[in-house]
């Protein structure tokens, strides 16, 4: 990563470097392993996710693993928290099912909820907006176990929507499924940002540190002022 030091803590520093390396390998066994013992030196970790099935998950994953993690079932835009957090990262963080209003909510508590100097780290997944491009109509199908999954995407004003059906031919039984959400160009995603209070962040392509452009982006850095203002 190029974008200079996260927190103030060498070995905090060390830690998130690492955690980033086997991100973005997808190497999860050789994160776990550098992480653990990191993790449990005097780092307290809150993780918060609004689906309850992951955060069982990933629960399982931390018992087995001995990492001593606060989990909650909780939206961004409920943190209570102000200024305990030198680091908060949201990986593979869907914007696009939020009202306007939560959105604004969700970004401005997180930065009420970063230590001054403290750093936000932002990878996108959902739909994006580029300009002088026109999304087709995708469809896709997939079979695990007997269980088939049909899909269909398309882009329209603004939003993705998605229909499909998943078929287990095991259990004899069909489900059927609808949604939408919102697609986000680069200058949406700044200006969320910048409404929230991080004057300064970096736009990033992937988490090598490319710069992004309004074509190809997905990566942010938010960055929360000390109190004379260096960030």
């Amino acid at each position: 990563m190029k974008y200079g030091q996260i927190a103030g803590s060498k070995r905090v520093n060390a830690t998130i470097y690492r955690c980033f390396e086997y991100i973005t390998e997808e190497d999860a066994r050789k994160f776990v392993k550098k992480f653990r013992d990191q993790l449990r030196d005097n780092v307290h970790v809150t993780a918060i996710d609004v689906a309850s099935v992951y955060l069982q998950h990933a629960q399982r994953r931390a018992l087995e693993q001995h990492l001593a993690i606060e989990f909650r079932l909780q939206r961004g835009a409920e943190l209570e928290e102000n200024g305990i957090y030198d680091f908060i990262l949201a990986f593979n963080h869907t914007l696009g099912f939020m009202s306007a209003e939560e959105l604004a909510q969700h970004f401005r508590r997180i930065w009420s909820a970063l230590k001054p100097g403290g750093k936000f780290l932002l990878t996108l997944a959902g739909p994006k907006i580029v300009p002088d491009v026109s999304p087709e109509k995708v469809r896709n199908w997939t079979e695990q176990g007997g269980r088939y999954v049909l899909s269909e995407k398309y882009m329209e004003n603004g939003y993705q929507y998605e229909r499909g059906a998943i078929i287990d031919t095991l259990e004899d039984e069909l489900i059927e499924y609808h949604e939408q959400q919102k697609a986000f160009a680069y200058d949406e995603v700044r200006s969320l940002l910048l409404t929230a209070g991080f004057d300064w962040f970096d736009c990033l392509r992937d988490l090598k540190g490319t710069p992004a452009t309004v074509y190809d982006f997905g990566v942010f850095v938010g960055y929360k002022e000390l109190v004379d203002g260096r960030v």
